[in-house]
């Protein structure tokens, strides 16, 4: 998939989600500088973040979920230069052990752990447990 500069310009929010061909993409240098909400979630075949991340300085959160080890693996090592300057949300399984890991990363500075979607405000474990949709987080 390719992204060019004219293509979305007021683009705020982009959301990819169970994309099963996806496995590359491409951003136009300049593209979406508007863009301040970025999922990707279970685009399997994805293999990268692009190097134009660096020039999304607009971006507030990048949410990862249900994507491969190696993709996670990728931006916890030799792509983290490419959203160090932004906050990401990791959907896990455990949250417990994915923090632990990345606390581990150099150039993490923070991170916190969570509930994010669903129905219920301030859902427990419990809750999140019983099918109403949140799911566990790991933000940094």
């Amino acid at each position: 998939m390719a992204i060019s500069v004219s293509g979305f310009p007021q683009l705020e929010v982009l959301e990819l989600v169970s994309l099963e061909s996806l496995e590359d993409l491409n951003l136009e240098e300049g593209a979406m500088l508007r863009l301040k909400n970025f999922r990707i979630i279970k685009c399997e075949k994805l293999k990268m973040l692009p190097e134009e991340m660096r020039s999304l300085t607009a971006l507030r959160e990048l949410d990862i979920e249900a994507m491969p080890r190696s993709f996670v693996n990728r931006i916890r090592g030799e792509d983290f230069y490419k959203v160090r300057h932004q906050f990401a949300q990791f959907g896990a399984g455990c949250f417990w052990g994915v923090e632990l890991a990345f606390q581990r990363v150099p150039g993490v500075t923070k991170t916190e752990v969570g509930y994010t979607q669903g129905f219920i405000h301030n859902p427990t474990y419990e809750d999140v447990s019983s099918g109403t949709g949140p799911r566990t987080i790991v933000k940094l």
